[in-house]
This record gives structure tokens, C-alpha cells and sequence, in this order.
């Protein structure tokens, strides 16, 4: 059994019927890809930005590195007293815990310097004993320049690029306490660019200090003079509570680079001497990021930016495979009804219930064979 049923005449028959719409998968995907890479680089912040840190004492000794790896010299002077090698002794042992993969510099002499420019420097001693001190500081004045009683710490920019560190004090007890807080830097608090230390240990008192600006009469640079013999014994002389402490430090202190206390000052110190401070690292957090996390931050951002364009170009793949098996249809055109559906502008729809038997096929008529006339008689 089949129903007919009659439609309406179409109206508008040539106006768009609604379609898919149709995607372009390959410029989507090129403007993913564009997007992804804009968004990783604003959110990954270059290596060489990360290293370039503010000369500040607050980034001490972070400042200093050239990649991962430590550019600095420590200089004392030529006369130097055996607590001004016990300073240096205790500013390369900071240095080597804050970077234990870096190799240090070999400790050199003021005599090897003329110029400090472009040459990172840790200076000990006042700017009398040492002339890089004095170099750095621009007089060779010391009592112009440093306080009595007082050690300090300062932070200098050098003409071409170079960083100087001054270490010192009047007294060589003085130049010590000033390195002890150097090492000491993160727990110290430094912030700026210059400090005096006072008090006793085992914590100093620091307070922050104003460079000097000075005369015209005391910007005057020459060598040290040797010291007097009995000048520098009584200079050298230390209280119970800082022989205490010197004793706590130099326990980790190697024994070659300790200094030998019953030689005279003019021995301690030897041309081009190392020091050579233990390489095991401490639980002193870095406050700056070292070279090494921004390159794991760099390929971790890469290996997601790989993982996020294998999958758009999966879900592409697959949109197309999902539209090739979709009829097309042109927009602006009436699918096409078959010809026996047609009727004067009507449509037939035709139903058939689901459980009706197949229609049988209708059985072409065959035509009989028109008759054959007989055939006609020969004439005689």
C-alpha cells in the first residue's frame, strides 16, 4: 500500500538552500601555528634577558657570571697581611658555593694591574696597601677615603664594562669583617651598592653607605709603600672573639690556601697564588635563574608547542576524511527530483509503510507477431 501525498508549489525555487560551511583547513592550521608562536615567545622570556641582571649587591655574585660559569678576579696587594688572604680565602669560598660547576680565576696582585677597565674585579684591602683598590676608588689616599673603624663594601661600575668590588678597611681586621659579609650577602640582606660593617661576630652590624665624592687634592693614584715591620704587627693583632671565628671558617678552607701565620706579611701572598675553595655546593638558594632552567623552560615550551600542532593537524585530518563522506551540494541550486516524481510544478512524495511486501515488477507486454501474407502463385 502507498500514500501520495501533494506539496505546495515551491516558492523562490533558485534561492540558496543552507549547507555546511565550507572550512579552509590550511589557512586555519597556518593561523594556529602563527598564534602558538606569538603566545610562546611573549610567554617565554629570552635567555639572554634572564641573564642580564642589574648591578646590584642584592644579585651578588649573579652579576658576575658569564653563562654559568664565574668572570671575576680576586686581587690583594702586594703587602698584603695574612687577614687580608684569610678575606680573600672567604669571598672565594662564597664564590665557589654560589656557582660549585664554575672555575675560579687564579688570585693575582696588584702589581699585575695598570688599568681596570673592562676587567671584573674583587679588590681586598684599603686603597694604601692596594693599588687596585686605589685605581677602582680613584685616590690612593686611604684616609680620605676609608672610615676608622669601619669595614666596607662597594660596588663600582668601570669604565668599557667592568665591575669592581672593593673589600677593605684601615685595618686588616676590618677588611675581614667586610668579607665575611660578602659571603654572606644573601643572609645580609645587601640591596645597593655600598656598605660599612661594624660590630663582632658571629653577626655583623651593616649599614647601608653613600660612595664618597672626592676633592680634587685626593685624586691621587700611586704604588703602595712597603710596610713597616713593627707597623704591621700591631695591625695584625685580633681579639679572642675574632681568632674564634677566624678558626670556624677556615675549617673549610683548604689547607694550601690557608694563610701561614708566622710569616712575614711580604711572603703570605705569591705571584699568580690560587685559592682554591672546596667545590661542594650549600642549600643557599639563587635567587636569579640560571642558564640551565631557561634552557629546560625553552624545550619544555617546545615540546608543548609540537604537542598542540600534532593534534590540530589530527583533528584536520579527520574533519577532512568526516566531509568527503558528506553529500556536496552547490549553494544556489535545488537538489535534483527524479523525473517520475514530477507533475505540472507538483511533487509527489511517495511513502511505503515499513512492513509492506516488495512491489513486484511489471512484466513488459509482448506484442504478437503481425500475420505474414501468403505467398502469391507464380503465373503461367
Amino acid at each position: 500500500m502507498s500514500t501520495t501525498t501533494h506539496d505546495s508549489p515551491r516558492k523562490n525555487v533558485n534561492k540558496a538552500l543552507p549547507s555546511t560551511p565550507t572550512t579552509k583547513p590550511a589557512s586555519q592550521l597556518l593561523l594556529l601555528i602563527i598564534t602558538t608562536i606569538i603566545i610562546t615567545t611573549l610567554a617565554t622570556p629570552p635567555l639572554h634577558a634572564i641573564e642580564e641582571l642589574p648591578t646590584d649587591l642584592g644579585f651578588y655574585p649573579h652579576f658576575l657570571k658569564e653563562g654559568t660559569d664565574l668572570d671575576v678576579t680576586i686581587v690583594v696587594g702586594e703587602q698584603a697581611t695574612s687577614l687580608d688572604v684569610l678575606a680573600a680565602s672567604e669571598i672565594a669560598v662564597g664564590l665557589q658555593q654560589a656557582a660549585p660547576s664554575s672555575t675560579l680565576k687564579r688570585t693575582q696582585l696588584d702589581t699585575a694591574f695598570n688599568s681596570v677597565e673592562g676587567k671584573r674585579i674583587i679588590s681586598i684591602g684599603n686603597s694604601c696597601e692596594n693599588y687596585v683598590t686605589a685605581l677602582i676608588t680613584g685616590t690612593s689616599k686611604c684616609e680620605a677615603y676609608f672610615p676608622e673603624g669601619k669595614g666596607i663594601i662597594e660596588l663600582h661600575e668601570l669604565p668599557k664594562g667592568g665591575i669592581g668590588i672593593v673589600v677593605g678597611g684601615m685595618a686588616p681586621e676590618d677588611t675581614y669583617k667586610a668579607a665575611v659579609v660578602l659571603r654572606q650577602a644573601q643572609q645580609y640582606d645587601l640591596i645597593g651598592d655600598a656598605y660599612e660593617v661594624t660590630g663582632n661576630p658571629p653577626r655583623y652590624t651593616v649599614t647601608p653607605r653613600s660612595i664618597p665624592r672626592l676633592a680634587e687634592e685626593d685624586k691621587i693614584l700611586k704604588r703602595p709603600e712597603p710596610r713597616e715591620q713593627n707597623n704591621t704587627e700591631d695591625t695584625t693583632k685580633k681579639t679572642p672573639e675574632q681568632e674564634e671565628h677566624i678558626q670556624k671558617n677556615t675549617s673549610t678552607i683548604p689547607t694550601e690556601a690557608r694563610p701561614n701565620q708566622t710569616q712575614q706579611p711580604n711572603t703570605n701572598v705569591q705571584q699568580e697564588k690560587q685559592i682554591n675553595p672546596p667545590g661542594t655546593a650549600t642549600t643557599q638558594e639563587v635567587t636569579s635563574t640560571t642558564h640551565a632552567k631557561n634552557l629546560l623552560i625553552g624545550l619544555a615550551a617546545g615540546i608543548i608547542v609540537l604537542i598542540f600542532l600534532l593534534v590540530i593537524i589530527q583533528a584536520t585530518i579527520k574533519s577532512r576524511k568526516k566531509k568527503e563522506t558528506l553529500p556536496t551540494s552547490t549553494p544556489g541550486t535545488v537538489p535534483d527530483t527524479p523525473p517520475s516524481a514530477k507533475t505540472n510544478g507538483y511533487t509527489k512524495r511517495i511513502t511505503t509503510p515499513a512492513n509492506a511486501p516488495p512491489t513486484p515488477k511489471p512484466q513488459e507486454q509482448q506484442t504478437p507477431p503481425e500475420p505474414q501474407e501468403p505467398p502469391t502463385p507464380p503465373q503461367q
